[in-house]
């Protein structure tokens, strides 16, 4: 559990990297030059929300500039999805 906290924790300091016109933070929403990998799929950032954490098998952060279908992402998030049984 503490290890998902911790997760959600980094998540967060990633929306620190966007770029807002305005003084207010977004709260909990992910850049959109973030690549977000659900079961090895690319998704849209906005799937994180609909995610509930017992769900969560694992979940790694990765803050390294990469290129994906030609699109440049300042970093990476990639969940693994509990099976259903």
């Amino acid at each position: 559990m503490k290890k998902l906290i911790f997760s959600f924790a980094i998540i967060s300091s990633l929306s620190s990297y966007s770029q807002s016109t305005s003084t207010e933070k977004k709260k909990e929403s992910i850049p959109e030059d973030v690549a977000v990998f659900i079961d090895a799929q690319l998704t849209n950032s906005e799937v994180l929300k609909s995610i509930q954490p017992n769900d969560i098998e694992s979940m790694n952060i990765v803050k390294k500039d990469t290129v994906v279908n030609s699109r440049k992402y300042k970093g990476q998030i990639f969940i693994k999805m509990k099976k259903k049984q």
